[in-house]
């Protein structure tokens, strides 16, 4: 059984259109994505928002909110290269990751309230499954 897994891993990992080639964006790419994506009354809103949202109910709608995951992951991953490509900014881009961080984690426990796990995941955390 372990080794159909392994096989079946290896030729996900070989197999045509699984993988693309990567490379680090340039310096002005990621300056150019960092001032698009970085408004900081943007974010100050989203915050806010998110706020009112935990503490009344109130639907987030900032722009934010319409980013997939995915989008958001892929923004993160780039901000983090980003950190040594450009490294005399790399606060700034790494004070956007960490913002797209808090949004990823809002989603979770947003997630989380949603299905109602929130108590699930106390009585596996008391037990030890971390």
């Amino acid at each position: 059984m372990k080794k159909i897994a392994l096989l079946t891993s290896v030729g996900l990992l070989f197999a045509p259109g699984t993988r693309t080639q990567e490379h680090a964006p340039t310096v002005d790419v990621c300056r150019a994505d960092r001032a698009a994506w970085s408004d900081a009354t943007e974010r100050t809103d989203y915050l806010n928002q998110e706020t009112k949202y935990i503490l009344d109910g109130v639907r987030n709608t900032n722009p934010v909110m319409k980013l997939s995951v995915n989008e958001i992951s892929l923004r993160m991953t780039e901000m983090g290269t980003c950190q040594s490509v450009d490294e005399p900014h790399s606060s700034a881009y790494h004070d956007l990751l960490m913002f797209y961080d808090g949004v990823i984690a809002d989603r979770y426990r947003r997630f989380v309230v949603r299905h109602h796990l929130l108590e699930q995941f106390k009585a596996e955390d008391a037990a030890g499954a971390r």
